[in-house]
């Protein structure tokens, strides 16, 4: 049994508007209890024919070519319930940093995902 996650305090420090895709753009955390900044993390958004707006963080990766298709590894990796209370809490205050972007994205619980 695994237990649930600890609140992690972060901030979003920087937001910076790059569409691409489904990227709108890159952003920075700080994680002050542990000193650690994590820079250029990809923000998507997508939304799907039905209206279903779907946001999530990407952290950064290390390209590489295998069969001559470029792919990427990646650099750092949270288990799945940790990424998922990052990316709510950093979706949340990227919402008000840039409320235009996010005006129709619902905010998506962890408990909602974990289910």
């Amino acid at each position: 049994m695994s237990a649930a996650p600890r609140e992690l305090a972060l901030r979003v420090t920087e937001f910076r508007p790059n569409e691409s895709r489904t990227r709108i753009g890159h952003c920075s955390l700080l994680f002050p209890q542990l000193g650690l900044t994590i820079r250029a993390i990809e923000v998507h958004r997508f939304k799907s024919y039905g209206g279903d707006v779907r946001v999530w963080l990407a952290y950064p990766g290390r390209p590489y070519k295998r069969d001559g298709v470029q792919r990427t590894w990646p650099v750092i990796f949270f288990n799945r319930s940790s990424h998922g209370t990052i990316c709510d809490q950093a979706i949340e205050q990227l919402t008000s940093m840039a409320p235009d972007l996010f005006a129709d994205a619902p905010a998506a619980k962890a408990e909602e995902r974990a289910a």
